[in-house]
């Protein structure tokens, strides 16, 4: 089959409602996973945010011992 033909086949298919839907669907599939991936890196960056906030605190308290606390 002569390329161009083949060009012109493909272009064909391309512009079929079926494939314009599917098309737009898999987009939308890959922006909504995107949205659900950025929404989890936030939410885990709080966390440890909050964990090491946790640690912080809990450590003088864990090691009076060692560990001067400051009278404020």
């Amino acid at each position: 089959m002569c390329l161009t033909k083949l060009t012109a086949m493909c272009d064909a298919l391309l512009t079929t409602p079926a494939y314009t839907i599917l098309r737009d669907a898999g987009l939308a599939t890959l922006g909504a996973g995107k949205i659900r991936a950025q929404q989890a890196v936030e939410q885990e960056k709080i966390r440890t945010g909050w964990e090491i906030g946790k640690m912080l605190h809990q450590h003088p308290l864990k090691n009076k011992d060692r560990v001067p606390i400051p009278p404020w």
